[in-house]
């Protein structure tokens, strides 16, 4: 795994091993990117269940202003902090929290937000939903919600979001704009 484009282009990421965690593939990470072209330069992004950080590591080196890095897990953790290395430390924070606690006292907005839970869980579905539900994505700003293409994504506000969908093999990738 490695990144992709940017700044930190080639920059080997690692991961931790075991079925708790899916790191999104390069395939799948540059597909996501060329959605997101124009969304990324000088953005404030989330990385939610970070994982290994891949996601927002990426958005850093391609020109995003800060990344909130957010996982329950430590272990995890030390991969983001290990990947991390090397990358101006003024960009980016680590916080170890549960995502609904993380939302419920998050007092930022965020122009992309990514969400990448555990594929056998509704955890996505919920954050997106709290998401939406507390406003903290900023105008014209973009969630982009990774599931199993089996388990469909069921939007409960649709009034002032536009959603393009990405289907990739067994992953889809949902882009839920704000308008």
């Amino acid at each position: 795994m490695r990144v992709i484009s940017g700044k930190y282009r080639f920059k080997r990421l690692y991961a931790p091993e075991g079925d708790l965690v899916r790191p999104t593939t390069d395939r799948i990470k540059e597909t996501i990117f060329n959605v997101l072209q124009g969304y990324v330069l000088g953005s404030v992004i989330l990385d939610l269940f970070a994982g290994s950080g891949a996601l927002g590591i990426e958005a850093l080196s391609r020109g995003a202003s800060f990344a909130d890095f957010v996982d329950v897990s430590a272990n995890s953790l030390k991969f983001v902090n290990l990947n991390l290395e090397g990358v101006d430390k003024s960009t980016y924070n680590v916080s170890k929290s549960d995502f609904l606690a993380y939302l419920n006292f998050c007092d930022k907005k965020y122009d992309v937000i990514f969400v990448d839970a555990p594929y056998k869980s509704d955890m996505g579905q919920k954050a997106v939903d709290c998401i939406i539900e507390r406003d903290i994505l900023a105008d014209g700003g973009v969630i982009v919600f990774e599931h199993d293409t089996k388990t469909p994504y069921v939007p409960t506000d649709t009034n002032n979001y536009k959603i393009k969908t990405k289907v990739m093999g067994n992953t889809t990738a949902e882009f839920i704009e704000k308008l």
